[in-house]
């Protein structure tokens, strides 16, 4: 037991609480705000076409509208749904 008190840091809560946000908040702005080197796209427009590939939607396809391949997308590969994750599907 005095081991593990050893290993605690007393810290303010306003100091762990801003430096716990500026690194949620860099995080977010890296993964879901900037496009990706790779394809030049943003999670959300890859989510998309990902989607709509998915449900078969090609230049040749039948008309569909998009709110069925939003409810699609946030079914399927919203970050806070299921534990379907996208690294292992695409």
């Amino acid at each position: 037991m005095s081991e593990e008190l050893e290993n605690i840091i007393d810290t303010p809560l306003p100091e762990m609480v801003e430096s716990k946000f500026l690194e949620y908040a860099e995080e977010t702005i890296v993964d879901r705000a900037l496009p990706k080197i790779q394809d030049g796209l943003k999670p959300a427009q890859r989510y998309t076409l990902w989607a709509m590939k998915d449900m078969g939607l090609t230049h040749t396809a039948m008309h569909r509208k998009c709110a069925k391949v939003v409810g699609h997308v946030i079914g399927t590969y919203h970050p806070h749904g299921s534990e379907k994750s996208l690294s292992t599907t695409m």
